[in-house]
């Protein structure tokens, strides 16, 4: 096909016919793409505000146990009969010492793993989200990325050629 485009009488005209359209289309699908990228950061933005960070495994057993300790002592308190009155409001009041502590232990545990959780980003050239600067360098050599990239850069190259098309079809009317 390219030797029937060079071999063709208005060849030089036909390629910048083409480019006119191919800048087009590059342009369009670079719009596409920057959607797409305020799309993915919108998400991320409603995710990080939906989702909690986990916690882990040792702080969530540690919860487990603090509520069972106090739900055990709510029960013992609701066994006592009437005229142990005072004992049966210690253990109430301890209960809820401990599930005042364990809210407490909860929030900043949840802080801390909120802290340490590595954000979720976006790539400014394809859309691609990842987390952390391990899975950038994975998304770098991906197909879709490397695409984007060469289509970001081709896009000046072929307006500095449009624009002279369209300086010569200017001074030949």
């Amino acid at each position: 096909m390219r030797e029937q485009l060079n071999a063709h009488a208005d060849a030089e005209k036909l390629k910048r016919d083409y480019e006119v359209l191919f800048l087009r289309d590059l342009e369009y699908v670079v719009r596409e793409c920057d959607g797409h990228i305020a799309n993915e950061r919108q998400r991320i933005r409603e995710d990080v505000r939906k989702k909690k960070a986990p916690l882990p495994v040792d702080v969530n057993a540690r919860l487990s146990q603090m509520k069972r300790e106090a739900d055990g002592l709510v029960q013992q308190a609701k066994a006592l009969d009437d005229d142990r009155l005072r004992e049966k409001e210690s253990l109430e009041s301890r209960a809820k010492e401990i599930l005042a502590d364990r809210e407490a232990y909860m929030e900043a545990e949840s802080k801390k793993a909120t802290e340490a959780r590595v954000p979720e980003e976006v790539c400014e050239i394809c859309g691609t989200s990842f987390e952390g600067a391990q899975e950038k360098e994975k998304h770098l050599k991906f197909k879709v990325h490397q695409v984007y990239e060469k289509v970001r850069n081709m896009i000046p190259e072929l307006k500095k050629g449009v624009e002279e098309t369209e300086k010569v079809k200017k001074e030949e009317r």
